[in-house]
């Protein structure tokens, strides 16, 4: 009798170690580029019931980190209770954002980053012109930003880490049993990948997690087809709808699924999925507050319907006849767009039209060599069962689906946005034999003593063994594989251990204000966007130089790849050491 419940203890330690390790990285890493503007627009939405911030994506997953992350100053768009200096710039700003998407950046450091005005009169200076190699105490700040992250990255793992953990655990329980079930949230639990992004103001985590429910309540209805099964089907479409444009994928998936197996019971699987739609619809006008338009200007979608084809004449069909909001429409004809063009990195070469095997290797870089090798066997030993078990196709088959669009899409910039296949492949690979569970489990527990537990707190930057490891892996892979501004923290730790007093010279390829973090830094031209820069001839030479391996491999100089390692080698830097993995600091004499 005790020993039925040694798989559930197993998946209790399980996930336990899942929660300590992600809150690792939660405290120990700054906020990567893309976190202020999703925390920022969460927070626009909220104050002022105006959707245009960050059109890229759906307003859920950034409300509710938002609205979770707590309070910041001020308390609202329109109007300041005391006209101070902060407020009027952080106006200019939104004012600004709303008619230039770049400016959303901007934006949500003046929100996030802004000084004090008893600090600026100290300092005699403006909002726009903040020294950057004066030290300036975290009193100053208006916000309790790394507070204010916390608990919004805390409350996105509790959400997205310990839903996806139970939605595998209940999936694989019921098609393969209590062992099988454990050795599925086993792989989940020790992924780096999901460690590193379940508790980021991001939507890919979260939109896996309504991706894996509403698949999951999909093969419940249709084995029983009752209220609760329903209706949580349903919610998990409208929620993933409302997370990730990319959500829309789960259209072809239901529709494939439905003539896969559907056979007898086509017509109700149908009704259901069609259903789901209605309330994703209803949803959908709900978050917008039921308003077709903006509450002022609309977005210009003619303008980039134009540019995406079929795609875009749909998008316009479906405005004019109000099937949906507009500010949703234009995110998702705007993301479309932004894949036409779009820079990206793979093996030490860069293209502007993607790699169709980016996806490959980013799986075989980014995936623990055990949990390859267990995929690969859960998929065979799946396959070879699915007669005795019909509901393998509810999880290969979103899959497959999934994998195929991101082959064929042109957007590849971070392993990330594969992280929705990994739930069902997790699920089959709770197919495998009871006999396989312990060397599976002592496989990725050795694997990740000997090579994931130096990363502690840093598990963004994961490369395993085939791709030399993060220490070498912008040699295979860049940007939010790697280098996405999370390494802040640790260089202002590798200052202090270095015992680094005088500003550095810094290219930095990230968001969060250096500022924040006690660094005193020159500002590079083409390194941090949000301080003034400083000319190359006026360097602190010799000094030190911190640049951000995305600057360091040419990724943000497309015309000029080798002009920071030019520079570098031109003053004969040497490499004094790395601040996490991404972070490359040099002694220049």
């Amino acid at each position: 009798m005790a020993q039925k419940w040694i798989p559930f203890a197993i998946a209790l330690c399980a996930v336990a170690a899942f929660l300590v390790l992600a809150i690792g990285d939660i405290t120990g890493s700054s906020p990567t580029y893309d976190e202020p503007v999703h925390l920022a627009a969460g927070w626009s939405y909220l104050a002022t019931g105006d959707y245009r911030l960050n059109p890229e994506h759906p307003p859920l997953l950034k409300m509710f980190a938002a609205a979770a992350g707590g309070k910041l100053w001020p308390a609202g768009m329109t109007n300041a209770a005391d006209g101070t200096q902060s407020f009027s710039s952080l106006q200019e700003m939104w004012d600004l954002a709303l008619t230039n998407k770049q400016a959303q950046w901007f934006f949500s450091h003046h929100l996030l980053y802004s000084l004090r005005d008893s600090a600026l009169q100290r300092l005699g200076t403006t909002v726009s012109a903040v020294p950057t190699t004066v030290p300036i105490p975290r009193g100053d700040f208006l916000n309790d930003t790394e507070r204010t992250f916390f608990r919004a990255r805390l409350a996105l793992l509790l959400l997205s880490g310990l839903g996806l953990a139970a939605i595998i655990f209940s999936w694989s329980y019921e098609l393969w049993g209590a062992w099988g079930a454990a050795l599925s949230v086993t792989f989940f639990a020790f992924d780096p990948n999901f460690i590193a992004h379940a508790g980021l103001v991001t939507t890919d985590a979260g939109v896996s997690f309504f991706f894996a429910g509403t698949l999951y309540f999909f093969w419940r209805a249709s084995r029983a087809l009752n209220a609760v099964n329903a209706i949580v089907f349903a919610l998990f479409f409208a929620a993933a709808m409302l997370a990730k444009f990319s959500a829309v994928l789960l259209l072809p998936m239901l529709v494939l699924i439905i003539v896969t197996v559907g056979r007898k019971q086509w017509m109700r699987l149908s009704a259901l999925a069609a259903g789901a739609l209605l309330v994703g619809v209803i949803a959908i006008w709900s978050a917008y507050g039921f308003r077709s338009m903006p509450v002022a200007k609309p977005f210009p979608i003619r303008d980039v319907a134009a540019r995406i084809g079929f795609v875009g004449k749909a998008v316009l069909f479906a405005d004019r006849a109000n099937l949906l909001p507009h500010p949703y429409l234009y995110g998702f004809a705007a993301v479309q767009e932004s894949t036409i063009n779009r820079e990206a990195y793979l093996r030490g070469e860069f293209s502007q039209t993607g790699f169709r095997s980016y996806f490959f290797w980013t799986f075989l870089y980014k995936t623990p060599i055990p949990t390859i090798v267990a995929i690969l066997a859960g998929l065979f030993v799946a396959w070879r069962r699915r007669k005795q078990h019909p509901g393998v196709w509810f999880v290969l088959l979103p899959a497959i689906v999934y994998l195929a669009v991101a082959i064929v899409a042109t957007i590849n910039i971070g392993h990330r946005h594969l992280l929705p296949i990994y739930p069902f492949l997790y699920v089959l690979c709770g197919a495998l034999p009871r006999k396989f569970f312990i060397a599976s489990a002592l496989a990725v527990v050795a694997c990740f003593w000997s090579f994931n537990a130096p990363m502690w707190g840093q598990h963004l930057a994961y490369i395993n063994e085939l791709g030399g490891g993060p220490r070498n892996g912008s040699k295979v892979l860049l940007d939010s594989n790697l280098d996405w501004g999370q390494d802040l923290a640790r260089l202002r730790t590798w200052l202090d251990e270095h015992h680094v007093a005088e500003p550095v010279n810094l290219v930095y390829f990230g968001s969060p204000d250096p500022r924040y973090h006690g660094i005193r830094f020159l500002n590079l031209q083409l390194g941090y966007y949000a301080a003034p820069e400083v000319p190359l001839d006026q360097a602190r030479v010799p000094g030190w130089v911190a640049i951000s391996a995305n600057d360091l491999a040419g990724g943000a100089i497309p015309e000029d790849r080798f002009y920071w390692r030019q520079w570098l080698d031109s003053h004969h830097a040497k490499l004094a050491g790395m601040a996490g993995s991404s972070i490359f600091v040099y002694r220049i004499e």
